[in-house]
């Protein structure tokens, strides 16, 4: 089996990651798995909570505030903000967006995920571009960000392999 991959890319300011993991599990039981908001938080070490603020009428969307608390050197900082998400019909692929009403610290935060087909289950995939408004960011700073995002993300792709893989009865070979 694959292990993880990972990447950090930063264009100036703006950070860039792509997280993937193959999952052992139905590309359909891990994109619901991904649907279920309340199992984030015990799934990334930063992330404190996720309110779900409201739901399309056609439920494959809605509005989401992410409260994340990051340890950045010897100081906590917690950030909130808000994102809408927007599932596709057939329920591979999710994109997500900061509301602009409410970006908390993020100048700019757009992504992606992509549950596809792989000969052991599922490759799951998270692009993510963000931008962070701060006074006092510089580029060491930035790198420390792009870790933070990096580490936060692939902890949770490698949660939810952990819980598809679990929770997914395999069927067993007829003999």
């Amino acid at each position: 089996m694959e292990p993880g991959f990972h990447a950090c890319q930063r264009s100036g300011r703006l950070g860039r990651i792509r997280v993937k993991q193959v999952v052992c599990a139905p590309p359909e039981a891990v994109a619901a798995l991904a649907r279920d908001i309340n199992l984030y938080p015990s799934f990334m070490p930063s992330l404190r909570r996720i309110e779900l603020l409201e739901t399309d009428a056609d439920g494959l969307g809605g509005r989401t505030r992410w409260h994340a608390e990051h340890r950045l050197f010897a100081a906590r900082r917690a950030m909130s903000w808000v994102q809408r998400e927007r599932w596709d019909p057939g329920g591979l692929c999710c994109r997500f967006e900061l509301d602009p009403s409410e970006p908390g610290r993020y100048k700019k935060l757009k992504g992606r995920w992509l549950f596809n087909p792989h000969p052991d289950g599922a490759e799951l995939v998270v692009d993510i571009d963000f931008l962070l408004d701060h006074p006092a960011l510089n580029p060491a700073i930035h790198r420390v960000l792009d870790m933070l995002m990096e580490r936060n993300n692939r902890a949770l792709l490698k949660a939810m392999k952990h819980a598809a893989e679990t929770s997914c009865v395999q069927p067993r070979p007829q003999i």
